[in-house]
């Protein structure tokens, strides 16, 4: 399945409120390389992702705690090998609001 199907999968399920699941790092690094500008994969125990358009959604909203004043958050692993399903959904999370940021750009 590519990357682009299971974020749109992963997505509809959170939207109907399902379980999305855990997921393998290698998922999870492959979406972060589909839909961040940098990441870097920290000695096996967690992802560092950070974006500019998080960095100004968290101009926006300053109270929110998904993300750090430059539009980073982490994506802890599981034992090196798979990302719990919380850490999914806050992945979803910032992927939509990076997609709802592109929308009124345009």
């Amino acid at each position: 399945m590519s990357i682009k199907r299971l974020v749109k999968s992963l997505l509809q399920k959170s939207e109907r409120g399902e379980k999305v699941g855990e997921l393998t790092v290698d998922e999870v690094l492959n979406i972060v390389k589909n839909y961040f500008e940098r990441y870097e994969r920290k000695k096996g125990s967690h992802i560092k992702v950070q974006d500019q358009r998080l960095k100004k959604f968290k101009e926006h909203f300053p109270d929110d705690e998904l993300f750090s004043l430059n539009g980073e958050f982490i994506i802890p692993t599981k034992g090196g090998k798979k990302v719990k399903q919380w850490y999914v959904k806050r992945l979803l999370e910032a992927i939509e609001i990076i997609q709802l940021m592109e929308q009124e750009s345009e």
